[in-house]
């Protein structure tokens, strides 16, 4: 684990973080015992890496999220209004665990401090075995870097392990409001995905649930 700093925004990180393969997605490993614990986020079929990646939610219960107050958007023309590349789960309370969304390897775990904003944030970058991978931004919203420091030491994941899809990944501490979990899909390269025909049908009603308890009717992307 490294600490850096001057990472902005989440574009950035993810540029920063292109290394190669992917993230997240049913690669074929058994479920963890703790996934699929609340309905609507159940554990997905078996998918090989040449179907591309397919995902369970990050969070391991809905009951534990808030509503989304920005997802996936490639413009300005959305509810929110801005370009927002990923989908953004707010936790309901402290040390609320987020989860692999598929199995795969931890490329990467980083303290960062946001050069925008001053926050403290853990990125985590999970490759896939397609050409896929997910990047996690645990953002707990404080300056203090103690408070960093606790979230890194919240990640239960370490660089090079293989996890399997429902493995936890880390809890997500809130000490700040508006303490979230920026969650992005890539593809080898760099470029960002819109995530949600790469959920299971589950996993999607569960997460556009939550949109909608912030933005009535809208949905998880908006593409140019």
């Amino acid at each position: 684990m490294k600490l850096f700093r001057g990472l902005g925004a989440v574009a950035v990180a993810a540029a920063m973080l292109v290394a190669g393969c992917n993230g997240g997605g049913d690669d074929g490993g058994d479920a963890d015992a703790g996934a699929g614990t609340a309905p609507g986020v159940g554990v997905a079929p078996d998918a090989g890496a040449s179907e591309g990646i397919l995902m369970v939610t990050p969070y391991v219960s809905e009951s534990d999220m808030g509503p989304i107050n920005e997802a996936f958007s490639t413009s300005a023309a959305s509810p929110w209004g801005f370009e927002h590349r990923g989908v953004d789960f707010f936790s309901k309370g402290h040390f609320v665990p987020f989860r692999a969304v598929a199995a795969g390897v931890i490329a990467e775990v980083k303290l960062n401090e946001n050069e925008g904003s001053g926050s403290w944030q853990v990125s985590v970058r999970l490759d896939h075995a397609s050409d896929y991978w997910v990047l996690y931004v645990f953002e707990p919203m404080t300056d203090d870097q103690r408070d960093g420091q606790t979230q890194l030491d919240s990640i239960s994941v370490t660089e090079g392990q293989q996890v399997s899809q429902g493995e936890t990944i880390g809890d997500l501490y809130g000490p700040g409001d508006g303490a979230h979990v920026h969650f992005g899909l890539y593809r080898t390269g760099g470029a960002d995905v819109c995530p949600e025909p790469h959920f299971v049908q589950e996993a999607k009603d569960s997460i556009v649930r939550l949109i909608r308890e912030q933005w009535p009717q809208a949905n998880m992307c908006y593409q140019d």
